[in-house]
This record gives C-alpha cells, sequence and structure tokens, in this order.
C-alpha cells in the first residue's frame, strides 16, 4: 500500500465513524451482535482473514511525520497511528514524538528525556511515573566516574560551585540531582550550598541508577563585604602608557566576582581584581594652553555571596603624548615673574629627557642623570659605570684639558667617555677646566643657546634658565610652600606618597607631572632621595659661585627651592626640555 492509499484508508473509517447510526458512535464489524460498552469499534473474525494495516516503507513512514504539515497539535493529535514497515518488517506506532517498532529484537530509540527512554511520552516509575515497561536503562555506561569542583576550596553558603563529572567508557550525555526527574547536557551540573556545614549531592550519570556519584561539599557561612578601594602607583600616565590598577575589599567573606568601570561604563572582559588601563586611542579633552588630556574616573563593583560594594573613584590624568615614539611632545603651562606679573606661557616636554619611551607608569618616567654641561654619552644613564672605577676621584682623575674635545666634552674612546666622573675636591666639576657649556647668564629668562652642540635636548628644545623654571612656580630665587603664595602661577599637586623609590612627584597645572627623581651624588656616586625629592639642572650659572650652576629642586613635605640647595656641576640631575 502506497502513502496515499494509506490516508484514503484512514479516511474511510473516520467518515465511517462519524456517520455511524448507532446512538452510542459504537461499530461491530463482522457479527449482528452489539459491540461490548468499552468498545468504539470491534471487528469479528470469520476464521478466513484478519485486519491487515497500511503497508509503508521507512521513507514513506517518514514523509507522514516529517510534512511541513505534521507538526505541534498534530503530532500530538497523531498518537497511535499505526502502520506495517514493510522495510523492518515490524508493526510501529507514532506515539507523538517518535515511531515504536513493536518487534521483539527491535532497537530501542535513543532516550528523548531522561525519565522517557522508550519514548512512548510516559515517565517511568522510578521518576514518579507510572509507565511499569520503562526501565531507562543506564545509556551509554561510565566506568571510572570522576569529579571535579570549581572553585576547588573556599566554599560559602549561596555561592555556586561547578561539579565537573568525567569517567571512561562512553560520552557523558547528562547529570541528573533528583534521580533523573531533571537533568543537565553535558558534564557538568552547578549547585548552591544552602547550608552551613556538609552539603550532600547525589548525581545519576547518563540516567542510569547504577551510575552514580556523591560529592560532599563543606561550606561556611557567608559575611558581607565593608569596604572595596580601588588604587594604583599614580594617578598619571601617557597616551602611550598602561597602568595596572587594583581592587582590595575590606571586611567579609572572599570576593567571588568583580567588575570594572570607566566614567560610569563597565569595561567589557574586565572581572579580575586587577584591571590594566590602555588609554590609547581615547577621546580626550583640550584646554585653553592647547593641551589634550582627560580625568578618567575608575570604580570597580566587588562582590561575594553576601553582597555588592561600590568602590571610591579613582581618578586616573591621561594625557596625550603621543604613541611612544622616542620624540618630546609639549606640554604648556603659566608663567610668573617674581612680581606675580604673567609672563607668557612655557612649554615643556612631557618627560624627563631618558624617559620618554617609559611604557609603565608606576615603575619608570624617572629618566636619566646628567652631570650638568654634558652631552649624552651613556654617562646619564642611572646604571652607568664610574670614573674611577674604584676609588673616590679628584681634581687629577676627573677630565683633564687633553681629554675633551672641542665641544668641551670626553672624547670618544677616552676611559672616561660615557662614565660618570667622580670628584670630592672643590669646584666639584667633573672637568679640570669650568667652562659654562650650557649657559653664562648672559640672557637671564630665555637665553639663546650659544653652544649647540652641548645641548642635551633634541633639535627644538633646550634645558631652561633658572627664570624659566621658576616661573611655573612663584618666578624669583625665593623658596616657597605650595599654595601658600598669591603669585603661584599654576596649581601644584602632590601625587604618590614621596617614600624612597616610590613612583612620586607633582602635578603641575592640568597636564605637566614633575616625578622625584632624586640625584646621583657626584662625590660618591650613589643614588639619594629617589621617590622622596625633585631635582632638575637649569642652564643658568650661580652668579655668587662663579663656577656653580642653578638647579630647580621640590620635596614631598611641600616646599619648593627655584634655585636649588646643591649645586656642583658633578652631581647628576633630571633635564626636562623646554621649547625653544
Amino acid at each position: 500500500m502506497n502513502l496515499h492509499k494509506g490516508r484514503r484508508l484512514l479516511a474511510v473509517i473516520t467518515v465511517f465513524l462519524a456517520f455511524s447510526p448507532l446512538i452510542r458512535a459504537q461499530v461491530m464489524v463482522g457479527a449482528v451482535d452489539p459491540p461490548q460498552d468499552f468498545s468504539i469499534l470491534e471487528i469479528e473474525s470469520n476464521e478466513s482473514g484478519g485486519l491487515r494495516l497500511p503497508h509503508l516503507t521507512t521513507e514513506q513512514r517518514d514523509a507522514i511525520t516529517t510534512h511541513t504539515g505534521f507538526t505541534g497539535i498534530k503530532a500530538e493529535l497523531g498518537r497511535g497511528l499505526t502502520i506495517f514497515n514493510i522495510d523492518t518488517k515490524c508493526v510501529e506506532y507514532w506515539n507523538g514524538l517518535t515511531w515504536i517498532a513493536n518487534c521483539e529484537n527491535s532497537a530501542k530509540p535513543e532516550c528523548i528525556e531522561p525519565c522517557d527512554c522508550d519514548g512512548d511520552g510516559f515517565k517511568s516509575q522510578d521518576c514518579g511515573g507510572d509507565d511499569p515497561d520503562d526501565k531507562d536503562g543506564c545509556d551509554p555506561e561510565i566506568t571510572g566516574i570522576t569529579t571535579t569542583l570549581t572553585p576547588s576550596s573556599g566554599y560559602v553558603v549561596g555561592e555556586p560551585v561547578t561539579i565537573t563529572v568525567g569517567g571512561s567508557g562512553a560520552t557523558i550525555k547528562r547529570l541528573s540531582l533528583d534521580g533523573g526527574k531533571t537533568f543537565s547536557l553535558g558534564n557538568t551540573v552547578t549547585v548552591n550550598p544552602a547550608k552551613v556545614g556538609v552539603n550532600s549531592y547525589t548525581i545519576m550519570v547518563n540516567n542510569c541508577p547504577t551510575q552514580t556519584v556523591t560529592v560532599n561539599i563543606t561550606a561556611k557561612t557567608c559575611t558581607k563585604i565593608t569596604s572595596a578601594k580601588v588604587s594604583s602607583c599614580l594617578p598619571y600616565m601617557f597616551t602611550y602608557q598602561t597602568m595596572n590598577l587594583t581592587a582590595t575589599k575590606s571586611g567579609g567573606t572572599a570576593a567571588t566576582s568583580y567588575r570594572w568601570y570607566i566614567d560610569g561604563v563597565a569595561v567589557q572582559g574586565a572581572t579580575g581584581d586587577t584591571f590594566t588601563l590602555r588609554p590609547r586611542g581615547m577621546e580626550l579633552n583640550t584646554d585653553a594652553l592647547g593641551n589634550k588630556w582627560k580625568d578618567i574616573k575608575i570604580t570597580c563593583e566587588v562582590s561575594n555571596a553576601c553582597n555588592m560594594v561600590k568602590s571610591n573613584e579613582y581618578t586616573v590624568t591621561v594625557v596625550y603624548a603621543g604613541d611612544g615614539d622616542g620624540r618630546l611632545y609639549p606640554i604648556t603651562v603659566n608663567a610668573v615673574d617674581e612680581n606675580g606679573d604673567a609672563l607668557p606661557p612655557l612649554t615643556f616636554a612631557h618627560a624627563n629627557l631618558g624617559a620618554e619611551t617609559d611604557t609603565d607608569p608606576c615603575k619608570n618616567m624617572l629618566g636619566d642623570l646628567y652631570q650638568w654641561g654634558r652631552v649624552a654619552d651613556g654617562h646619564q644613564k642611572r646604571t652607568s659605570l664610574t670614573w674611577p672605577l674604584s676609588d673616590e676621584g679628584d681634581n687629577t682623575t676627573i677630565a683633564q684639558d687633553d681629554e675633551l674635545d672641542s665641544n668641551g666634552q670626553v672624547k670618544y674612546g677616552n676611559d672616561k667617555y660615557g662614565k660618570f666622573i667622580k670628584n670630592t675636591k672643590n669646584p666639584y666639576d667633573w672637568r679640570s677646566t669650568e667652562q659654562h657649556l650650557w649657559g653664562n647668564n648672559t640672557q637671564e629668562y630665555n637665553p639663546t643657546w650659544t653652544m649647540p652642540d652641548n645641548n642635551p635636548c633634541p633639535r627644538g628644545w633646550k634645558v631652561p634658565s633658572q627664570k624659566q623654571l621658576s616661573a611655573i612656580f612663584i618666578g624669583g630665587k625665593a623658596n616657597g610652600v605650595i599654595g601658600t603664595s598669591p603669585n603661584q602661577a599654576n596649581t601644584w599637586i602632590k601625587l604618590g606618597p614621596f617614600t624612597t623609590n616610590s613612583a612620586s612627584g607633582y602635578k603641575i597645572a592640568d597636564a605637566l607631572y614633575l616625578p622625584a627623581g632624586g640625584e646621583r651624588i657626584g662625590t660618591t656616586d650613589l643614588m639619594n632621595r629617589v621617590g622622596t625629592s625633585g631635582n632638575y639642572w637649569s642652564s643658568s650659572v650661580r652668579t655668587l659661585e662663579g663656577v656653580n650652576s642653578s638647579a630647580f629642586a621640590f620635596s614631598g613635605s611641600g616646599t619648593v627651592y627655584p634655585n636649588g640647595y646643591t649645586y656642583g656641576r658633578v652631581d647628576g640631575y633630571s633635564v626636562r626640555c623646554v621649547k625653544e
């Protein structure tokens, strides 16, 4: 019988039943006796024939139930549809979900759900159902069952724990925590310990009551986090740098999650207790002096199973300075003279010489330490060798005239070349004959560079004069305390703890930062006050001493020394270039 004939037979039977003259809508075929009360249709054998079902191939059978019209409610209404499959030689019926074969040796279909392995739409007795013949056998069998927990320790009441089940012999398809009533696909299941102490979970594997494993999780009570704090080494950085920030909590049980925000917007993927800020490409603001910068506010939500707290707002000043290509980028600030009258704004380099490409504001940005008047021959590096190599230097061991080139620098190839030269004798210079290589005070405020080949700054930049450095504070040479003078040209904001070797310094106005780079003592070669003091060479000489030079300095106490408090040219100080 083909598919169309089978459909016509079903239609005939339907019409026959619908228009039966019996009031009870019961039909007897093959006999005159009425059907039993419990029958809708009875066929009485004449002992010479039987009921012949529609004969369909598997392909023809599937064409009925895979047709687009045979979905939803029709698939449910089609329960009981019966055929004889001429391919498998079996009587088969549709149970609303799949075709069920009644042959003795026919293979059972794969479990449709954990409690209905024979696919008849009824749950087994093991699952609280009423199907007596659905035993839901092990499918498939797993041997050597193992479990691992995530996290591996520190369990808290109400905090989720993921249990991963392993084993061999077959693939783990599903896990159940309630004997098969509900299940999780795959080999993981998540639980939430509900009580203090031991929480016991029996996991059934692949819907098999004989394949179970028990997991005991000992949980502690949860206490609330009281506060959270975001911190870093320094709230200042350039666009080409990266900064690591840390979120810490106070009180409560262990934190289970973190969520970071920049200016109130969640950062995708930032879910750990540390966060790396990479501002390259960030949109910045331009101030009245032409500087590009922005104060961004960083917060973190720290949670455990009890509560969530939001941290403080940690404000980081991000300043545009290119992409770390080694060039100096301009930052402009206001300037005043010693009377407090405004001078034209001054443009400084964004970083100390030697720190132009430092990418970690927490570790570097200090730059090199120059001896006054020397070019960058290697002596300025904080780890450069010294001369003499062992003994203390004096006026006999410093650079002599015949060891200097026409620009007054140590000749290339000389033993002293590229080394930090020590001298314990007056006038505390690194060379025997005094010469004003960087400046001579003939133009006090904005001098013309008289010996350009000795300029350690790149083209277009120079070492600032003493008055230029002082002009960004209160002008002149008088010492002062930050914030106490009405003549102060710019705001000075203390950044960092000003402890030894810390990342510390002052932010001047909105965008300029001077780190506390310390000094290299010329008499001993020892580093001094790194992280606690800033010492910056000027191109000016000190007229009182005649042979010494002026330096601009500040300390963590908030005191600024516009004309310095040590000034031997043999000392190593920072250099911050100014635009010519």
